[in-house]
């Protein structure tokens, strides 16, 4: 009998995300069984056929935690998804600098390292009206603030550079203006685009801060630019998210998620069945 399949979640979706409650029942189609697991809780990982990283969603609170973890299941020999080297990677935003400087086109950035606060000067010197700060450990716009006068940047960069390094961005207006979009692959092909809209005033993306999220049709272009920064890394993935802002057609990465993104699959019919059968041939190989 085949091993179940363990969808990785936490204390908050013990029995999975409705969304992921959707690929495993495209999986459960295709005869594979899908057990929700706790990240946090003792368990016996060796009895899965593999373990799919769905919705730890807690794990940048809990990074030292989280990693003994993937260190675990790698001493264990238990096959992850993504692997694990890339999850160690993506943990740490440091990863869009090197992303940078192998010519993918990020958000202008500016790196900060931890206990060395710099002045206000210097964004006001790169022309930065608004800047957003954030952690490097972060998800879910966890600590995450604009930034548009010295008290602000003194305050919020203190309270970051105190835990961790931090990086503060150029804030893009098309963010507010446009949205931001989010091209999802299974297993290295397209699958679908959504574009996230946050509330009026506001700046974050995520559903829980109330922005809506709906399926787009973007440009062959688009989805091209979005691609390439996949193919810099030269890694099999069963799933991914290229997160960014278009400019004037020309895209510009917020983020790249490859640890637990929210898929969408809620915004594109079949991309549920897409999703099942990218999973299934990353773990046949």
């Amino acid at each position: 009998m085949t091993k179940p399949i363990a969808f990785a979640t936490d204390a908050e979706w013990p029995q999975l995300t409705p969304t992921d409650q959707m690929a495993a029942a495209a999986l459960a189609e295709l005869g594979a069984e899908v057990q929700p697991a706790r990240w946090d809780l003792p368990n016996d990982w060796a009895q899965y056929r593999a373990v799919v990283i769905r919705s730890p969603w807690d794990y940048h609170v809990r990074p030292s935690e989280y990693s003994a973890w993937l260190d675990g299941l790698e001493a264990a020999g238990v096959e992850v998804w993504n692997p694990i080297t890339i999850q160690r990677w993506n943990m740490h935003k440091g990863y869009l600098a090197e992303l940078e400087s192998k010519g993918v086109r990020i958000v202008p950035s500016l790196w900060l390292k931890q206990g060395q606060p710099i002045p206000y000067a210097q964004l006001q010197q790169r022309g930065w009206e608004r800047a957003v700060l954030k952690p490097l450990v972060s998800a879910d716009s966890y600590k995450t603030w604009i930034i548009d006068d010295q008290q602000a940047w003194d305050t919020h960069q203190l309270e970051i550079l105190a835990e961790m390094d931090g990086v503060a961005q150029a804030f893009m207006p098309e963010v507010q203006t446009i949205g931001e979009h989010s091209f999802i692959f299974f297993d290295g092909e397209f699958s679908h685009c959504v574009l996230k809209t946050p509330k009026a005033g506001d700046f974050r993306t995520q559903v829980g801060y109330g922005a809506t999220a709906h399926e787009v049709q973007p440009e062959p272009g688009w989805v091209a630019q979005a691609q390439q920064v996949l193919a810099v890394l030269d890694q099999r993935l069963a799933y991914a998210r290229v997160d960014g802002i278009l400019r004037d057609g020309s895209f510009y990465l917020m983020e790249l998620e490859l640890i637990e993104p929210h898929l969408f699959l809620e915004c594109s019919p079949g991309s549920a069945q897409r999703f099942a059968r990218a999973l299934l041939a990353c773990l046949e190989g």
